[in-house]
């Protein structure tokens, strides 16, 4: 009895871990408004994930919206591009 719970604990701590690991990769996209990236790492990893789900919603959202943001958002080098002063 003690061994399958310690191998369920063990099972639930890595389907929690990935979960933790997907959604900071996906996050680290989303930041730089690499939208694409953040689409692929979604698709890579399909869960049924309270975390997967959201993030996906803010993907679809973040690209229903791209065409009301400003263009400087979505430079594929942020380094190179300043904000416009308002």
């Amino acid at each position: 009895l003690v061994n399958m719970y310690a191998t369920s604990a063990r099972n639930e701590a890595r389907r929690t871990q990935r979960s933790v690991d997907l959604a900071s990769s996906v996050v680290a996209s989303l930041v730089n408004f690499d939208l694409d990236m953040a689409e692929k790492l979604l698709v890579q990893q399909d869960s049924e994930a309270v975390v997967h789900k959201l993030l996906s919603q803010l993907l679809r959202n973040l690209r229903a919206y791209k065409p009301f943001l400003p263009r400087y958002l979505f430079c594929s080098d942020v380094g190179d591009t300043e904000p416009p002063n308002e």
